[in-house]
């Protein structure tokens, strides 16, 4: 009986330390699946993140773009990277306040000056009817218009000597024109005519090589200018809107030209009849006659066609005949220096901007 129990006893302490063995073995295989498991965790934390981390990540980037979408819309098509430059000491460049009064002239205006020194005069074809006017190396690039009588010329101030001359088709009344170089590389001439709303592209020995049609508020062309460094055309059609064009001639961009009412205050009026444009690429500025007003204007396209300057030249040319027509044509000869002349003038004009 005593065999019988030890044997049982045996037994069960056999089953015991065999269910302890178990137990041992479980507990180990529990702290490898534990151990397992903790060593996988950050996969499987990461796998979860992914997700959620590529759409936070698609959302600050869709965010970020349209940010910057807003702000390139706003930022004014021509660059402001001169507008605050010691050279240019005029204006804040906060938009302008336009005014619904009409226009009456600038008499009267503070912002008006005559600080300017007349450096030479020579002489200029009085049956000319002046309309656009460039300097293209040593030479002047002159238009003249009316029907039948237009006719595009370059020149030697200095001398009178036509170089090339070609005149206008008879169903064309000539305005501006501009040297400019095409998307190729190519010299060209533009020539905008008056209410035909054609505009003629011609090479440098004055050939009509393409026309096109544009269209502008006025259905006219007036005056037309080129900033060669931005690629870009300014144009104008006898209102208070300058256009821009791109080199496929595409209107890109317009903006009413305006100045101050009061320079104590932000209020300011638009200008209309702006007529002949000429670039000054010394400023980055847009110089400009107003159809019948002894007049030039400074305009900042960087400040969406503020007036920085008004600049009174009633008194360059007092004695008119009586067939001089207005003050019209601009061209830059360099710095602050413009050849100046009319409709019909037979004066043109060396003269230097003092302020």
């Amino acid at each position: 009986m005593a065999a019988k129990q030890r044997k049982t006893t045996s037994k069960t302490q056999k089953k015991q330390n065999k269910n302890s063995t178990r137990s041992e073995k479980s507990s180990k295989d529990d702290s490898v699946n534990d151990t397992t498991s903790a060593s996988s965790s950050p996969s499987a934390q990461a796998r979860f993140l992914s997700p959620i981390i590529a759409m936070v990540s698609f959302v600050a980037l869709a965010v970020a773009i349209y940010v910057a979408n807003q702000q390139r819309s706003e930022a004014p098509i021509y660059p402001t990277e001169h507008v605050n430059s010691p050279s240019r000491p005029w204006e804040s460049s906060s938009a302008p306040t336009l005014k619904t009064q009409k226009w009456a002239g600038f008499n009267g205006l503070a912002s008006i000056t005559k600080a300017y020194r007349v450096l030479k005069m020579v002489d200029h074809d009085p049956t000319a009817f002046t309309q656009g006017l460039q300097v293209h190396g040593n030479e002047l690039v002159e238009s003249a218009g009316n029907y039948g009588e237009s006719l595009v010329r370059i020149w030697d101030p200095h001398t009178g000597i036509i170089s090339k001359e070609a005149p206008v088709d008879n169903q064309y009344f000539a305005e501006g024109l501009t040297h400019y170089q095409d998307e190729d590389g190519n010299d060209r001439y533009i020539l905008l005519t008056w209410q035909e709303k054609t505009a003629l592209i011609y090479d440098m020995d004055l050939n009509v090589i393409n026309s096109f049609v544009y269209e502008t508020k006025t259905k006219e062309g007036w005056g037309i200018t080129f900033d060669p460094v931005q690629k870009i055309f300014f144009v104008s059609d006898g209102s208070a809107l300058i256009y821009i064009w791109n080199l496929k001639f595409e209107e890109i961009h317009r903006f009413p030209i305006s100045y101050k009412v009061d320079p104590a205050t932000a209020d300011r009026i638009e200008v209309p009849y702006i007529n002949e444009l000429e670039w000054d690429a010394t400023f980055g500025t847009i110089m400009a006659n107003v159809w019948y007003q002894n007049v030039i204007l400074r305009i900042d396209p960087a400040r969406n066609g503020q007036v920085l300057q008004i600049y009174d030249l009633t008194e360059l040319y007092v004695d008119r005949a009586k067939t001089a027509d207005c003050l019209n044509g601009i061209a830059h000869q360099g710095g602050n220096q413009w050849w100046l002349t009319g409709k019909w003038w037979p004066h043109l004009y060396l003269v230097e901007f003092l302020e």
